[in-house]
């Protein structure tokens, strides 16, 4: 806790590292091939975090969550999953009149990380998640990305309800108590409208 002391490091100071990560060249030309030529706004969607995490139950949610942001949006916007592993079987439960393709199914399988998510990322104009390694990968690049946010998250998202200090290009949308994902999506929805008018903001 008395790193940002010794480091010299103040609140202001943080947004001025970011970003700190960045896709690799080769990666990046083999993800604009993989997503062909860009129509529409390109906004990724992950919802499901390692259920072996002592704390998962309050922070993912089920795909199911985001079927009115995507039957709404259908025609507006390409929705890409970059769910993996875990999560991914929810994917054949969507319904008939919906479509969400997966690129997670064929990213980093091996032993790389992260790096062929980070080069799809750099295409995407936003991400929406749940509390993950992706909001952080994400938040890393400087890439426009909010995150849903269980009630009591801890300690790394701060206090401010809607930002963190960490990742200036991330917006947060914090779960109240004892209220369902519905109504956090809800509001996601309403930036979702405002983004693709162009009015949102990082």
């Amino acid at each position: 806790m008395s790193l940002p002391a010794l480091l010299g490091c103040g609140r202001g100071q943080l947004a001025d590292t970011v970003p700190y990560l960045s896709a690799e060249p080769a990666l990046l030309e083999s993800a604009r091939r993989q997503l062909g030529p860009r129509v529409r706004p390109r906004i990724g969607l992950f919802w499901q975090g390692n259920p072996g995490f002592h704390d998962d139950r309050r922070r993912s949610f089920p795909l199911s969550t985001y079927l009115p942001l995507l039957r709404r949006f259908r025609t507006e916007a390409d929705f890409i999953s970059l769910q993996k592993w875990a999560g991914e079987d929810q994917l054949a439960q969507l319904p008939p009149d919906l479509s969400l393709p997966n690129l997670g199914a064929s990213l980093d399988r091996g032993e790389d990380g992260f790096v062929e998510t980070a080069a799809v990322l750099s295409q995407l104009d936003l991400l929406i998640t749940s509390d993950s390694a992706i909001a952080h990968l994400a938040g890393g690049l400087g890439i426009r990305v909010w995150v849903l946010l269980g009630c009591g998250a801890d300690w790394r998202w701060g206090e401010s309800p809607h930002a963190t200090p960490f990742y200036p290009t991330m917006r947060l949308y914090r779960r109240r108590d004892q209220e369902p994902w519905s109504e956090v999506a809800a509001r996601v929805e309403t930036a979702v409208q405002l983004f693709l008018a162009g009015e949102a903001r990082p």
